[in-house]
């Protein structure tokens, strides 16, 4: 069984008494007021994972660069290398990868 979460925009409502995130109009998670960062966090879930998943060929081609540049002895010491940029790109596929596609999509 495949489980799929609801794609965005959520919803994010700030009350007298509780904060609600509404994925969809049959749901709700409330949290407390104290808790507002980690609502406005889940809230935006969905958009930050389209927004990482649509930066990862950027990346990508970013990291191609900067390991042609080290292979010509060209690498700027001043900016992440080459090892770096694709240890992110790998750390950004993966954590887009452990989601499952979202309903609908």
């Amino acid at each position: 069984m495949t489980t799929t979460h609801t794609p965005g925009p959520w919803a994010l409502s700030i009350g007298p008494h509780r904060i609600e995130v509404k994925p969809s109009p049959e749901a709700c998670y409330a949290f407390s007021l104290k808790d507002e960062s980690n609502a406005r966090l889940i809230a935006a879930a969905p958009e930050l994972l389209e927004a990482l998943a649509r930066v990862i060929p950027y990346a990508e081609s970013r990291a191609e660069d900067l390991a042609e540049l080290k292979a010509a002895g060209e690498e700027d010491p001043d900016f992440p290398g080459a090892e770096e940029a694709w240890d992110a790109v790998i750390n950004a596929k993966l954590l887009v990868a452990s989601v499952p596609k979202a309903e609908g999509r």
